[in-house]
Formats: structure tokens, sequence, C-alpha cells
């Protein structure tokens, strides 16, 4: 997941391989996800995070594959993920 913020503060209290846990909200859908901070930069106007997800369930994993690329989940999308 890649989000951009305009906080500096936060891009400061927040380094590089922290591990946070997001609240993802898609439609009526709500998920908590563990996840690890993996890249960070920021240009102008913005700071990006690049987040990786470390603990997230099947079911929100199935969810997110299904709304991301449009179509059922398989398994062998499950293998592409793996150990990324």
């Amino acid at each position: 997941l890649l989000f951009a913020h305009n906080e500096k503060k936060l891009a400061i209290e927040l380094p590089l391989y922290s591990e946070i846990v997001i609240n993802l909200k898609i439609g009526k859908r709500k998920m908590e996800i563990k996840s690890k901070i993996m890249r960070k930069y920021n240009d102008k106007n913005r700071f990006y995070m690049g987040l990786k997800f470390v603990d997230i369930t099947k079911e929100d994993f199935r969810f997110l594959y299904e709304f991301i690329y449009g179509k059922k989940y398989s398994i062998e999308g499950e293998a592409m993920w793996k150990d990324i």
C-alpha cells in the first residue's frame, strides 16, 4: 500500500521499517492490518510511505485481491504474493 500525506511530524515519527497497524475502510468493509513501512520518500508537497502487510486475515486478503484486480481470488494469485 502506498499512501501520501503532508505531515512532516508524521514522516519523522514513523521511521523506515516501523511496524504499524492501519485501519482500512473500503465501502462498508473495515480491516485492521498490521503493516511495516518499507519505503519512504517525499517531493515538494508531500511525504509518501510504502507499506507491506505483515499480518492480514485470509478473508481481508481475498477481499483486497478481488477489489484491486476485479476478478475472483485464486490460489495462484495468493502464491504470487507470498514472501514478497
